[in-house]
């Protein structure tokens, strides 16, 4: 896929987004843009809009918080969530972006469901996105 996507984003500008966005804890907090607002639009909303074009979406991109027991890494994603709860201008979603827990396939099923339980626990405590 190549040139830009229907939001007028290219897929380099997103991962450029995503690897200069503001990162807190393993998260970075991202904004999509649309075209061009229109007149009333910009009148109406200039908190929402960059260089006259209307924000679509903001979300995060959340990655390799390795949730296991024998670490402090739920605490750590537990921060991240708190921090992005806390954002004055929020985002809209959480993106996952992969390794959610520690090694499952090096792991025994005991342990696998147990990260698995971490994981979950973290999610429904410190999670209202």
């Amino acid at each position: 896929m190549s040139g830009y996507n229907k939001k007028g984003l290219s897929r380099r500008q997103f991962i450029g987004a995503v690897l200069a966005g503001g990162t807190t804890a393993g998260c970075a907090t991202i904004n999509l843009w649309g075209a061009e607002a229109s007149g009333e639009q910009k009148k109406a909303n200039s908190d929402g809009q960059e260089n006259g074009r209307k924000r679509v979406l903001r979300f995060a991109h959340v990655t390799d918080v390795h949730i296991t027991a024998d670490r402090r890494a739920s605490e750590g994603y537990a921060a991240c969530l708190q921090h992005l709860h806390e954002q004055q201008d929020r985002p809209e979603l959480i993106l996952m972006g992969g390794d959610a827990i520690m090694d499952a396939l090096k792991a025994d099923e005991a342990q696998t469901r147990d990260r698995w339980r971490l994981y979950r626990e973290v999610m429904e405590r410190h999670c209202r996105i």
